[in-house]
C-alpha cells in the first residue's frame, strides 16, 4: 500500500469516528509529516474517486495545524465539503415531497440506501449524496409513479417494460425500481424474490422519509454493495455506507434473523470479509461487527486493494471503455471482456462466485437479461 493510500484511509478513519477509535499514533504523526503538497493533491484525487471528500475533510480538522496541508487545499476541501452539504439539504427536501406527492397519487414508495443511510452517520450532511432510489413494489404504482415522473422530469429513461426507470427532476437524479436483482452466487440469484417476500413487508419512518425495515435494510445495503464489488467495483462511501448503517442500528437488530439471512443468500462468507476489511482497515470496532472472524483478516489488503483499483461504482475501469459511437457489439465484447481484471481480483478472495458473476455479466452484456 502506497503512503498516499496510508494517509487516505487515515483519514477515513478519523473522519468516520471522530477519534472514538483513538488518535493519532507516532507512525501517522511520522507518515503526516513528510507529506508534500503534490502528495496532498493525490489524497484529495482519491478522496473524490472514492465519493468520500466530505469525511476526509472532517478528519482534516480534527488533525493539529502542523499536520494539515497547505491553505489552499484545506480550503478547497472545506468548500467542496460545503457544496456537499448544500446538495444534501436540497435532496433532503425534495425527496420529502416527491414521496409525499406520489403517496397523494396513491404510489407507496420506499427510499433506498442514500439520504436513509446518511443519517446514520455522525455528521449526516457530510456523505456525498447520489441519486434518489425509490422501490415501489406494485406493479400498477410503479407504472403510475413512472407516468407520474414523466411529467415533472426534464428527461427519463423508461421502457414500460422494465421494472427499471431513471429520472432527471430538479437537477437530481431519481431512479423507481420496481424490482431489484444482484449478480452475486447462484443462491441469490434464485432466493433474492423469496428473501424479498420474507423480509419487505414492514416499513420505518425516520425524519419523514419512510424507509424500509431494519432487517431488511441490514442485508439490502451490503449485497447492494456487495453487487458492485462482484461485478465492477466499489467505493469506500458504499462500505461506508454499510458500517455507518451496522454502528447505529447494533443494539436494534435481530442478529438471528441477520444470520439466517445472510446464510440463507449464501453471502456470509462476503460478510465476513468485508467485516475483516472494516475492522482491520477502516476502524469498526470489532465487539459491534457481527459475526467478525479474524480467519478472514488475511484478505482484507487484498480486498482493499481490489476497492483501490476499480474506483467508486468501477470509474477506473469504465475510463477505459469505448465511446458511445463504437460499434454496439464491439462495444458491448470490448465492456465484457474489460471487466476480466475486475473479475481476477475478485477471483483473489472469491474464486468460484468471480467465475460465475463473470460469465452471468457476459451474458447479459452481449445477449440481454
Amino acid at each position: 500500500m502506497t503512503d498516499i493510500q496510508k494517509v487516505f484511509l487515515l483519514l477515513i478513519r478519523l473522519g468516520l469516528w471522530e477519534k472514538k477509535q483513538g488518535g493519532l499514533s507516532q507512525d501517522d504523526i511520522r507518515l503526516l509529516e513528510k507529506m508534500k503538497d503534490e502528495e496532498w493533491d493525490a489524497v484529495m484525487d482519491l478522496a473524490n474517486l472514492q465519493t468520500s471528500m466530505g469525511v476526509v475533510t472532517d478528519a482534516l480538522t480534527f488533525l493539529p495545524a502542523e499536520l494539515r496541508p497547505s491553505k489552499k487545499i484545506y480550503l478547497n476541501a472545506i468548500s467542496q465539503t460545503s457544496d456537499i452539504e448544500d446538495a444534501n439539504k436540497r435532496m433532503n427536501d425534495f425527496a420529502l415531497v416527491l414521496m409525499e406527492k406520489l403517496k397523494q397519487k396513491d404510489v407507496n414508495s420506499r427510499l433506498l440506501k442514500g439520504q436513509g443511510v446518511a443519517m446514520c452517520y455522525l455528521r449526516p450532511f457530510h456523505r456525498q449524496s447520489g441519486d434518489i432510489d425509490l422501490l415501489i413494489l406494485d406493479d400498477q404504482q410503479f407504472l403510475k409513479g413512472c407516468r407520474l415522473m414523466e411529467i415533472i422530469s426534464n428527461s427519463c429513461k423508461w421502457d414500460e417494460k422494465s421494472p427499471h426507470a431513471e429520472f432527471q427532476a430538479m437537477g437530481f437524479v431519481v431512479e423507481l425500481h420496481g424490482k431489484y436483482s444482484f449478480i452475486i452466487n447462484r443462491k441469490v440469484t434464485d432466493r433474492l424474490i423469496e428473501w424479498n417476500a420474507k423480509r419487505n413487508q414492514e416499513v420505518r419512518v425516520e425524519q419523514g422519509l419512510i424507509l424500509p425495515s431494519l432487517q431488511f435494510d441490514a442485508v439490502f445495503i451490503f449485497t447492494h454493495m456487495l453487487n458492485h464489488f462482484m461485478t465492477g467495483g466499489v467505493g469506500l462511501r458504499q462500505i461506508s455506507d454499510w458500517m455507518m448503517f451496522v454502528n447505529a442500528y447494533f443494539d436494534k437488530l435481530d442478529m438471528k434473523v441477520l444470520e439466517d439471512d445472510l446464510n440463507f443468500l449464501g453471502i456470509m462468507k462476503f460478510w465476513q470479509a468485508f467485516a475483516s476489511l472494516a475492522v482491520m482497515q477502516l476502524g469498526f470496532p470489532e465487539k459491534k461487527m457481527p459475526f467478525y472472524d479474524a480467519r478472514w483478516n488475511r484478505k482484507a489488503d487484498t480486498l482493499m486493494d481490489a476497492i483501490f483499483k476499480t474506483g467508486n461504482f468501477g470509474a477506473l475501469q469504465k475510463a477505459k471503455q469505448l465511446s458511445k459511437d463504437t460499434n454496439k457489439w464491439v462495444k458491448k465484447l470490448h465492456t465484457a471482456f474489460g471487466q476480466f481484471p475486475v473479475y481476477w481480483r475478485v477471483g483473489k478472495i472469491f474464486p468460484a462466485e468471480a467465475v460465475y458473476c463473470f460469465l452471468k455479466y457476459s451474458k447479459w452484456q452481449i445477449f440481454g437479461r
